[in-house]
């Protein structure tokens, strides 16, 4: 699932990850109001969120999915770097400081993938 509120950034990772991953069922959610209600409805292999989005946080999404009980890798994505630390002590499994390159997103997703 790719959690982004910001409708063009949210289409580059989707794009980058059917590029990378091109069997890959890819689910968008536009707030975090609705990443929270795919996380309860849908099996998921892994989360790219972004922290600061309407209606619940990235942190809200990370907690929800430990909370389950799930060990799938959640990807932060954040132009703000305070939330690093706490988003990484609280199971995020990779950071993507925003802005990045393509080569980053990329770097990112494919460990991701092959990790995941």
């Amino acid at each position: 699932m790719v959690a982004e509120d910001e409708p063009a950034l949210r289409r580059v990772i989707v794009r980058r990850l059917q590029t990378l991953a091109p069997a890959a069922r890819i689910i968008e959610a536009q707030d975090g109001t609705l990443a929270l209600a795919l996380l309860h409805a849908t099996a998921l292999d892994a989360i790219v969120t972004d922290h600061l989005m309407p209606g619940a946080t990235g942190l809200d999404v990370l907690r929800e999915v430990r909370r389950m009980g799930l060990t799938i890798p959640v990807v932060f994505v954040s132009a703000h770097a305070a939330i690093v630390a706490q988003a990484l002590a609280e199971g995020a499994t990779r950071f993507l400081d925003k802005p990045f390159t393509i080569a980053q997103l990329d770097d990112v997703l494919r460990a991701v993938i092959a990790n995941g």
